[in-house]
């Protein structure tokens, strides 16, 4: 009788866990024709919106239109905002004055850019930026002056047999490294297949000088879906193949090594780094996921209401999303602050080991779905490390009871 109790108190620990998970506070929505892009702007006042019809200034609170700035294509483009908040700059080579919104620079009829980063002083621009290569389309990076758009120099120029389809830029906040990631076409023969060479490497961004080759390999199917570069500027991350991988600038080694996470599923991923310390990241797919706080698990936070949507912007807490008809503004600090627990701080699961500091004397304890015990273990206040290894594959629920709190999490072991 005593287990059926336990097994009733779990499932309403789950329920009540999934609940909170899916409680987002939504600050606001709105519907927008052909959103390429969108950004919060440094200072939080604004976002910002690119679109196929214009380029959109929203009220951070609100969403309601503050200007509208004209501008149409039919090109998908990227946006990034000066550290000041004063510039929009857009892949396309085009520079806003954010107080004025008036355009001041307007490189356009030379770049079409697909991507687009900028040095931690704005003094820089990059951009992916479409060319001809053998009167075939290559995609190169463009370094541009900000002050003028005047061009620095290419990465990318090839000759006829090779082309380069770079698809994403990023750089570091110390302006160390300059990530590009996208594929080379070596042409054969003009009526046969190409083939294609998957690449993500790391450049010196004022020489252009390649410093390391991450990923190289031969596949027409996969490729890299997003990077990002953390605040500190010493690791990489980004999705290839269903998993989130990281690489780490400062590594001594030789020989490049790649620490991989498995994502919920091998579909497309967005993702954005949180703004403080513990790298929250936000994936999309039909549900937000978050990985929360040095955890390798991904935990489903909530669902969203629109498919195929792509994480944007993610400050503060808040996230921003959408497709190519809605945006939508969430505040997660709520749900972040629902998974943690007063008792336990610095929570790790990572390579099946878990480790956590206690704050007071706690039971720990994991059950399968069933309601059957695996692991009991008293752990007084203070750094706790246990391994996870001796559990077999599938779903389990860890709990921390204190005596005053029983808070729960889910956990997989694969």
């Amino acid at each position: 009788m005593k287990k059926y109790h336990l097994i009733i108190l779990l499932i309403i620990a789950l329920i009540s866990s999934l609940n909170a998970q899916n409680e987002l506070d939504t600050i606001w929505s709105t519907k927008i024709s052909d959103m390429y892009d969108a950004k919060i702007t440094p200072d939080n006042s604004r976002i910002i919106v690119a679109s196929e019809e214009s380029i959109l200034v929203l009220d951070e609170a609100t969403g309601e239109t503050i200007k509208e700035l004209d501008y149409q294509t039919r090109f998908n483009y990227k946006i990034t905002i000066s550290s000041d908040s004063k510039y929009l700059y857009t892949s396309q080579a085009m520079v806003w004055d954010l107080d004025t919104y008036e355009l001041i620079l307007d490189s356009s009829d030379v770049y079409l850019g697909k991507d687009i980063c900028l040095s931690s002083d704005n003094s820089n621009l990059y951009i992916v930026s479409s060319g001809t290569g053998g009167g075939l389309e290559n995609n190169r990076i463009i370094s541009l002056r900000t002050s003028d758009l005047s061009k620095i120099q290419s990465l990318g120029d090839t000759n006829t047999d090779e082309l380069k389809h770079y698809k994403l830029v990023a750089i570091s906040n110390d302006n160390k490294y300059l990530v590009v990631a996208g594929s080379e076409e070596k042409i054969i023969q003009p009526d046969e297949r190409s083939e294609y060479t998957r690449v993500l490497e790391v450049y010196d961004p004022v020489s252009f000088e390649k410093l390391n080759t991450i990923l190289r390999y031969k596949n027409e199917f996969t490729e890299t879906n997003d990077l990002s570069i953390t605040e500190d500027s010493k690791t990489l991350i980004f999705t290839d193949s269903g998993s989130l991988i990281y690489y780490d600038f400062d590594t001594e080694e030789s020989e490049v090594k790649l620490e991989k996470v498995e994502l919920p599923n091998i579909n497309h991923h967005t993702f954005q780094l949180s703004d403080s310390e513990d790298h929250i990241f936000v994936n999309t797919l039909g549900l937000i996921t978050g990985k929360l706080y040095n955890t390798s698990e991904f935990m489903e936070v909530a669902d969203i209401p629109i498919s195929h949507a792509y994480v944007h912007d993610f400050k503060e807490g808040k996230v921003l999303f959408g497709n190519s008809a809605f945006i939508y503004y969430y505040d997660l600090n709520n749900v972040i602050n629902s998974i943690l627990t007063e008792s336990v701080e610095n929570l790790i699961l990572r390579n099946n080991r878990i480790s956590f500091n206690s704050k007071s004397n706690i039971t720990l304890s994991i059950y399968d779905y069933l309601g059957n015990e695996h692991i009991s273990r008293e752990v007084n206040p203070g750094p706790f490390n246990m391994s996870l290894s001796n559990l077999m594959g599938g779903f389990y629920l860890i709990t921390f009871n204190n005596g005053a709190e029983f808070q729960t999490i889910k956990y997989i072991r694969r």
